[in-house]
């Protein structure tokens, strides 16, 4: 936000540096802690999208925030973000919200899903490229009827539902455009956003890798991108869950001349932390929380 005024500074831009360095200050020994626990199979990409409504008080546009992980049981790793200020007002928070999950899902959530379902198949040694031969291609060209004479063979395999993606939505509107797959209400989006969201909806109601789920706004990780103003205690909650946050004490072996025993003593004591200052521990009830929700009710899903 600060970089759109710089040909407008004013004092209140003054008073959001100085508030943003102290922050900086505060912080620059956080970390941000990632695990990997599980076999590549049991892994999923979670994307949280959300949206702040009419957050700019000058022109009322909303910003778009969305945030690319790797989930599993015992897994948790982001891998990409996204905040962004959208082109135009929106008119709901419904159709704020369903603009940021189609520009997450767009820039990062697709390829995403295609480079993982890639590694999949080289870890897995079922590579899709290596099963099509050019016999087979010739021989399913040849037995096309002179019906279809502009055919032509796809040059990609078919889509393998090796692995998922879920989306992961707060706004409940959003999530019943997803399933059934129609948005008659936001038609007029393709003229003001300049987006289409039918291939959205196409894939979460067809393509078999893509499922939407519900959580709530207290676990929306893409809250940090969005929203302006925050608790203490809502803004721990989720730098716990997004596993950010001060590292947890490290112990530090002193050598001890002469034969003696080595003793251990804990380092250094850490930075001036502000009032958020827990600690990152792999058992948070919170990030475990979140990430079961993402596990549950797939057979309704399939």
């Amino acid at each position: 936000m600060l970089a759109r005024e710089v040909t407008r500074w004013n004092q209140a831009c003054d008073d959001r540096l100085k508030r943003l360095i102290a922050y900086i200050n505060c912080t620059k020994h956080w970390v941000l802690k990632c695990h990997v626990g599980d076999k590549p199979q049991d892994l999923r990409l979670a994307v949280y999208a959300d949206a702040s409504f009419a957050g700019d008080t000058r022109d009322s546009k909303s910003t778009s925030g969305g945030l690319l992980c790797l989930v599993g049981p015992n897994t948790f790793v982001p891998l990409n973000w996204l905040c962004k200020k959208q082109t135009a007002v929106s008119h709901s928070s419904t159709e704020a919200e369903i603009i940021s999950l189609e520009s997450i899902m767009r820039v990062e959530g697709l390829p995403m899903l295609n480079l993982w379902s890639q590694i999949l198949h080289v870890l897995s040694g079922t590579d899709p490229k290596k099963q099509v031969t050019l016999d087979a291609a010739m021989k399913e060209y040849y037995s096309v009827s002179l019906e279809s004479v502009d055919y032509m063979p796809a040059s990609l395999p078919p889509l393998v539902a090796n692995t998922r993606l879920v989306m992961v939505e707060d706004n409940d509107a959003v999530i019943k455009m997803l399933k059934k797959g129609r948005a008659p209400s936001m038609a007029h989006v393709a003229r003001t956003h300049r987006c289409n969201l039918d291939w959205l909806l196409e894939r979460s109601l067809h393509d078999p890798c893509i499922y939407c789920r519900y959580i709530e706004t207290k676990q929306q990780l893409a809250d940090l991108l969005t929203k302006p103003h925050f608790s203490v205690r809502d803004w721990c909650s989720l730098c716990t869950q997004l596993r950010l946050g001060p590292p947890p004490p490290k112990k530090a072996a002193c050598l001890v001349s002469d034969g003696a025993q080595a003793r251990l003593s804990h380092g250094s004591s850490p930075s001036p932390s502000p009032p958020c200052s827990h600690s990152l521990s792999r058992d948070s009830s919170d990030a475990t929380t979140t990430i079961c929700l993402l596990y549950t009710s797939d057979a309704a899903d399939e």
